[in-house]
Protein backbone atom coordinates (compact mmCIF):
# COMPACT_ATOMS: atom_id res chain seq x y z
CA UNK A 1 0.00 0.00 0.00
CA UNK A 2 1.46 3.56 -0.97
CA UNK A 3 1.51 5.83 2.22
CA UNK A 4 0.34 9.45 1.29
CA UNK A 5 2.64 12.42 1.60
CA UNK A 6 2.03 14.52 4.20
CA UNK A 7 3.63 18.11 3.59
CA UNK A 8 6.48 19.65 6.25
CA UNK A 9 5.14 22.90 8.48
CA UNK A 10 7.20 24.81 6.04
CA UNK A 11 6.01 23.35 2.93
CA UNK A 12 2.51 24.48 4.13
CA UNK A 13 3.36 27.59 5.03
CA UNK A 14 4.23 28.13 1.40
CA UNK A 15 1.12 26.58 0.08
CA UNK A 16 -1.24 28.60 2.27
CA UNK A 17 1.00 31.94 1.67
CA UNK A 18 1.01 30.91 -2.30
CA UNK A 19 -2.89 30.27 -2.27
CA UNK A 20 -3.74 33.53 0.04
CA UNK A 21 -1.68 35.86 -2.37
CA UNK A 22 -3.36 33.84 -5.69
CA UNK A 23 -7.00 34.35 -3.69
CA UNK A 24 -5.87 38.16 -2.82
CA UNK A 25 -5.50 38.83 -6.78
CA UNK A 26 -7.98 37.38 -7.80
CA UNK A 27 -6.69 35.43 -11.22
CA UNK A 28 -8.22 32.54 -11.82
CA UNK A 29 -5.76 31.09 -14.30
CA UNK A 30 -3.40 31.06 -11.60
CA UNK A 31 -5.55 29.20 -8.93
CA UNK A 32 -6.20 26.49 -11.49
CA UNK A 33 -2.57 26.23 -12.00
CA UNK A 34 -2.14 25.81 -8.74
CA UNK A 35 -4.30 23.41 -7.94
CA UNK A 36 -2.81 20.71 -10.74
CA UNK A 37 0.50 21.76 -9.14
CA UNK A 38 -1.33 19.94 -5.97
CA UNK A 39 -2.18 17.39 -8.13
CA UNK A 40 -5.66 17.91 -8.71
CA UNK A 41 -6.93 17.30 -12.43
CA UNK A 42 -9.29 18.97 -14.62
CA UNK A 43 -11.63 15.81 -15.01
CA UNK A 44 -11.56 16.02 -10.77
CA UNK A 45 -15.32 17.08 -9.54
CA UNK A 46 -13.15 19.02 -6.77
CA UNK A 47 -11.19 20.87 -9.66
CA UNK A 48 -14.45 22.15 -11.02
CA UNK A 49 -16.22 22.61 -7.39
CA UNK A 50 -13.07 25.02 -6.01
CA UNK A 51 -12.98 27.06 -9.56
CA UNK A 52 -16.55 27.46 -9.10
CA UNK A 53 -16.16 28.86 -5.40
CA UNK A 54 -13.64 30.62 -6.26
CA UNK A 55 -15.43 32.76 -9.42
CA UNK A 56 -18.24 33.11 -6.39
CA UNK A 57 -15.79 34.75 -3.74
CA UNK A 58 -16.56 31.34 -1.76
CA UNK A 59 -13.22 29.85 -1.66
CA UNK A 60 -13.32 29.84 2.10
CA UNK A 61 -16.12 27.93 2.51
CA UNK A 62 -15.29 25.27 -0.22
CA UNK A 63 -11.76 24.37 1.19
CA UNK A 64 -13.44 24.10 4.55
CA UNK A 65 -16.14 21.04 3.00
CA UNK A 66 -14.30 18.04 2.72
CA UNK A 67 -17.27 15.69 0.91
Amino acid sequence: MVDKYRHTRAERSALERDLKRIIDSKDEREFMKFLRELGIKDENPRFSRLVKAFREGKIDEAFEKRP
